[in-house]
C-alpha cells in the first residue's frame, strides 16, 4: 500500500492519454482496489497530484489515469518489501522477480487470481484477458482494438509479398514488424507519453495478418478491415488470414488457444523482455528482446517438431511411435513432460479435447490420440501445450507450421504485460556472476 508519507510525487504533468480511452483510465472502485486503500484515501492522493482524474464518464463519475495508480501500486509493494530506493538514485536488483501477474498451479496456469483453463472454458475473450493481464482490472467488453492504417510497418510486411521464397519465418515476419514500428520517429511514444496500452493494441491487432504468409498465397492480410462488430477480433483475424473454413467453433477454438498460452510466467522469453524494460527500452525493443529469445531452436522449434511427429504419426497410424533418438533422454522429448507439470498438462489435456470435439472424424486428432495414449502408457510421457495446440490446429485444418504462429501471437500479450509491470517497479534488473577461475 502507498502511503502518503513514504512515496515520492509524481511528475505534475500527467502522462497524455486519450478520455476516451477506457483502458487509459480507471474508476474509483477499481482504483482503490488496486491500491488497497480506502476511497477517502483515493482522494487525498488526488488532492495531492499523486494521481490525475478526469470528470469524463458519467455514469462512474470520476475516472483515474491507471498508469498513475500502477506506480504508486508498485511503489507501495516495493516499500513493502524493504526496497532500500531513495530519491532518484538506480535501484538493482539480482534477477528474482516479483510478479502478480502469473503463477503456475497444478491446474495450469493463473493470470492475476483467474485459472487461464477457466478463461478458456468460459470463452473468455482474448482481448479481455490480454488488457487484464496489462491492467489487473477486467473489462468485460473490451471493445474492438484499433488496427494501424497506413503504417511504414505495415508497408514493410506487404513487401514481403514479392520478396518471400522460401517457406516463412513467422518469427521474423513479426520481429521485422515490430522493428518497423520501433524505427518510426514515434517508436518510444508509449513510454514518454503513458499509453502503453494503445500502442499494444495496436501492435497486436496486426498479428492476424501474418497469417497470411503461412497461407496458400503468401501474402499480408489485413482482416479486421472486413470483419464487424463484436466478431472483430484477433481469433476472428486468424481464421480470415490462415483460409481456413470459417464458422464460430473454429473461432472460439483458436480464441481459447490465445487464452491459454497467453503468459507462462518467467519464461527466457519474458525474462529477456523484462530486463529490456528494467533498461528503459520502449515497449517495440522489448518486444524484439523477446522474439530474439523466442527464435532459439530449444524454445521456438517445439512446436514444429511435435508438428512433424503428429505427421509422421498420421501417417504411419497403427505402427509403433517410439522416438528414434536412443541416445536422447525420454523426460527431454519436445512436447512431452513439461518440469513445471509432473502429473500432465491440463493445457494439453483441453486442446487434445476441442480438436476431437471440433472434427470426430480427423485422422490426425485420431493420430494424436493414439500417440498421447502410446507415449503415456509405454513411455510414461505426458503430452505438453505444444501436443494439444498442434492437434487443434490440424483439426482446424491450419497451414503447415500455424501452431508456433499462435504461440507468438499469444505470447506476445504476456510479454507486454511483463513490461508495463517491471517499468512501474522502477528497478533495473542487474544478475551478477560467479567467477569461475582459470
Amino acid at each position: 500500500m502507498a502511503r502518503s508519507g513514504t512515496s515520492k510525487r509524481p511528475p505534475d504533468t500527467a502522462p497524455e492519454a486519450p478520455a476516451d480511452d477506457p483502458a487509459a483510465f480507471v474508476s474509483a472502485k477499481d482504483a482503490a482496489q488496486l491500491l488497497r486503500i480506502k476511497p477517502q484515501t483515493l482522494y487525498a492522493y488526488v488532492s495531492r497530484g499523486w494521481i490525475h482524474s478526469i470528470g469524463h464518464d458519467k455514469r462512474r463519475g470520476y475516472l483515474y489515469l491507471r498508469d498513475d495508480v500502477e506506480r504508486l501500486r508498485s511503489r507501495g509493494h516495493a516499500k513493502a518489501e524493504g526496497s532500500t530506493y531513495k530519491g532518484g538514485s538506480p535501484r538493482w536488483s539480482e534477477p528474482i522477480v516479483q510478479t502478480s501477474i502469473t503463477t503456475i498451479t497444478p491446474a495450469g496456469p493463473s493470470y492475476r487470481g483467474h485459472s487461464a483453463l477457466e478463461l478458456a472454458r468460459q470463452n473468455q475473450s482474448f482481448e479481455s484477458v490480454a488488457e487484464m493481464l496489462w491492467s489487473g482490472v477486467w473489462n468485460d467488453d473490451p471493445g474492438r482494438w484499433p488496427a494501424l492504417a497506413g503504417s511504414v510497418a505495415l508497408d514493410a510486411l506487404a513487401a514481403l509479398e514479392h520478396a518471400q521464397t522460401d517457406k516463412p519465418d513467422f518469427v521474423k515476419l513479426v520481429a521485422l514488424y515490430v522493428m518497423s514500428l520501433a524505427a518510426q520517429p514515434s517508436g518510444g511514444d508509449d513510454l514518454r507519453e503513458g499509453n502503453t496500452v494503445v500502442a499494444a493494441r495496436m501492435l497486436l491487432s496486426a498479428l492476424p495478418g501474418c497469417f497470411g504468409f503461412l497461407a496458400r498465397k503468401r501474402r499480408f492480410c489485413r482482416p479486421m478491415a472486413s470483419i464487424e462488430g463484436p466478431q472483430a477480433t484477433l481469433a476472428a483475424g486468424i481464421v480470415e488470414c490462415a483460409g481456413i473454413p470459417k464458422s464460430g467453433a473454429a473461432r472460439d477454438a483458436l480464441n481459447a488457444a490465445l487464452v491459454l498460452l497467453a503468459d507462462h510466467e518467467l519464461t527466457p522469453q519474458t525474462f529477456a523482455a523484462r530486463l529490456a524494460a528494467s533498461s528503459g527500452a520502449s515497449l517495440y525493443f522489448c518486444l524484439v528482446s523477446a522474439l530474439s529469445a523466442h527464435s532459439g531452436s530449444r524454445i521456438r522449434r517445439a512446436c514444429d517438431k511435435v508438428e512433424d511427429l503428429l505427421i509422421a504419426a498420421q501417417a504411419n497410424r497403427g505402427s509403433r511411435h517410439r522416438p528414434k533418438e536412443p541416445d536422447k533422454p525420454l523426460r527431454a522429448m519436445p512436447g512431452f513432460n513439461h518440469p513445471l507439470y509432473p502429473n500432465g498438462d491440463p493445457r494439453a489435456l483441453y486442446l487434445l479435447e476441442l480438436a476431437r470435439n471440433l472434427n470426430p472424424e480427423s485422422r490426425s486428432a485420431a493420430a494424436a490420440s493414439e500417440l498421447v495414449d502410446e507415449f503415456a502408457s509405454e513411455l510414461g510421457l505426458q503430452p505438453s501445450v505444444e501436443v494439444g495446440l498442434v492437434a487443434l490446429c490440424q483439426a482446424l485444418k491450419m497451414p503447415y507450421r500455424s501452431a508456433g504462429a499462435i504461440l507468438t501471437v499469444a505470447r506476445s500479450a504476456g510479454w507486454i504485460a511483463h513490461v508495463i509491470e517491471q517499468r512501474l517497479a522502477g528497478m533495473m534488473l542487474r544478475p551478477r556472476a560467479r567467477y569461475l577461475a582459470g
